[in-house]
């Protein structure tokens, strides 16, 4: 959904991949912050109609995911695109990683349903920026743009 389908016009579209995937990227910012947004306004109301006063604080702290992830996606079709499956499994294992660690050390130490939040928060944020690159880890986008050697 996040995607809008664009992902894949990324990857099957041959002319000017660069402003395709600028265009893709812009469009999918856009549609991450409206959804941010929109889910950030609407958590009182699905906290309401849950009857869960906790429910609203938790949408609004996990409503930023979607632009994290409207961002990936296009990201991650630019890594399919050029295929460069080594940077992308790489970016997807370590985000698992770091998710299935992050949640085990907070529930363990009695943070409940908040630890699959903050969980999923760090590493959505940290897969858009973290890939390995030449020996070294840069921004994904940046290593995008220019590619390693």
């Amino acid at each position: 959904f996040i995607g809008l389908g664009l992902s894949s016009a990324i990857v099957y579209r041959c002319e000017e991949p660069q402003k395709t995937i600028s265009t893709a990227l812009i469009i999918a910012v856009v549609g991450g912050l409206f959804l941010s947004f929109f889910s950030f306004l609407s958590s009182s109301f699905v906290s309401s109609f849950f009857h869960e006063p906790t429910l609203g604080l938790m949408i609004r702290w996990i409503s930023p995911i979607l632009i994290f992830d409207s961002i990936s996606t296009i990201l991650y079709a630019g890594l399919v695109k050029e295929l460069h499956f080594k940077r992308k499994a790489f970016v997807d294992i370590s985000a698992i990683v770091l998710y299935s660690v992050v949640v085990l050390v907070l529930a363990v130490h009695g943070f409940g349903a908040w630890s699959l939040i903050i969980a999923y928060i760090i590493p959505a944020s940290i897969a858009i920026s973290a890939v390995k690159s030449a020996g070294r880890t840069v921004f994904i986008i940046i290593a995008y743009i220019i590619p390693a050697e």
